[in-house]
């Protein structure tokens, strides 16, 4: 089973369910049999930590930083939160190591190019909306992502499903099985195979 590490902050937390992605990717998670480990973070500390240990290891190959917002606005991830600096210090430069672990963002804006470029080994890649769009279709946009990453993508055959471990296939997916979400996307390192 698949294991996904769902990071809010404490405000996120204590929001209504309406304006938390958090509730969304438990319903998703329960629907696709995939285990959905929960952390609350309540300054960029905590959240530097948490990051840490999901870059030294464990069982998640995702980790969702959950942002809140509303339907028609862009969400954040709490007020005094640099994800940037969190991540330089969560994954920290030198030898890059492909693990296939990476990063969503869910409901909330990331300058991922930027962000990966500061980061070192443990971080393969980010996903998230690449422009400016709705909290709640960034929502969608990560869980329709989350599934065909971990799930697989529906052949057409109720019995089969295509599966990958590529981020950048995922999202190419997401893309071209749901023409409208063309602004979702992944920023990936070049990955060497073994």
């Amino acid at each position: 089973m698949s294991t996904v590490l769902v990071l809010a902050n404490a405000v996120v937390d204590q929001l209504p369910e309406t304006h938390s992605p958090v509730p969304f990717v438990e319903a998703w998670a329960a629907v696709a049999k995939v285990e959905v480990v929960r952390q609350v973070f309540d300054d960029q500390n905590d959240l530097s930590q948490l990051l840490r240990r999901f870059a030294t290891g464990g069982p998640a190959r995702v980790v969702c930083l959950a942002g809140h917002g509303e339907g028609g606005h862009p969400g954040s991830l709490g007020p005094g939160i640099d994800l940037p600096a969190a991540l330089t210090s969560a994954f920290p430069r030198g030898a890059h190591r492909p693990r296939r672990r990476g990063l969503l963002t869910v409901g909330c804006e990331v300058d991922a190019a930027a962000v990966l470029a500061g980061t070192g080994s443990g971080l393969d890649w980010i996903a998230g909306c690449r422009r400016r769009v709705p909290w709640l279709v960034a929502v969608h946009q990560g869980l329709l992502f989350l599934h065909s990453l971990l799930v697989g993508r529906p052949t057409g055959d109720p019995d089969q499903v295509l599966s990958t471990i590529s981020a950048e296939t995922a999202a190419s997916w997401v893309s071209a099985d749901h023409r409208s979400l063309v602004e979702f996307g992944v920023t990936a390192r070049p990955v060497v195979e073994p």
